[in-house]
């Protein structure tokens, strides 16, 4: 049973609400989506919760997207306040990956193109099919080229030749699989 202290949220909080949102490491950005709140009160209540030991950086050396998840405090006092205290525990359910390689990837066009790249495609194509997934997304085909090339050179692409094709196609390697599964889980928090 948690005690009444000051620094742990309690269940009309708004930092319940941010606290119950980590059933696997979020960005301020991700959090932001899911709390359906602006990136200042998202990055603030992340802040908050990490200054009061409930979570942690997992990319501390980088100034964007910085990942943060539970501390064994923070998994206790998720499972002891808040609307799902009376529920089963929450489902912590994802793999163990390079969290700075994955808070780099959480970007607007580098997310966008591994969630388009569902089968080889060249970058063309997945501009396109990225665009049909986020309408609203702004990528240009050089965006989308400078992207591949990035991801190429940190083992996160890698080419295909396709028959017939010209130039080559490019598809996930398996850890960005990963990445991949873990960009479409924290999406499924988020209202549509």
């Amino acid at each position: 049973m948690v005690t009444k202290n000051p620094s742990l949220p309690t269940q009309n909080d708004s930092r319940v609400r941010a606290l119950q949102q980590f059933t696997q490491p979020l960005t301020s950005v991700q959090l932001a989506r899911r709390l359906e709140v602006s990136l200042s009160r998202a990055s603030r209540l992340a802040r908050i919760l990490a200054k009061n030991g409930l979570l942690r950086c997992l990319n501390p050396e980088t100034r964007q997207n910085r990942l943060y998840w539970l501390t064994d405090r923070g998994r206790e006092t998720q499972l002891s306040v808040g609307p799902n205290k009376e529920l089963e525990a929450i489902v912590h359910d994802f793999p163990d990956v390079d969290w700075s390689q994955y808070g780099w990837i959480c970007n607007r066009h580098r997310e966008s193109v591994i969630k388009a790249l569902t089968r080889p495609l060249p970058p063309p194509r997945i501009k396109r099919t990225a665009l049909q997934q986020n309408p609203r997304l702004r990528m240009s085909n050089g965006n989308c080229r400078v992207v591949v090339r990035d991801m190429r050179r940190r083992g996160i692409v890698r080419p295909v030749e396709l028959p017939g094709q010209p130039h080559p196609a490019y598809q996930l390697t398996d850890e960005s699989l990963h990445y991949q599964r873990l960009l479409r889980q924290a999406d499924w928090g988020v209202r549509r």
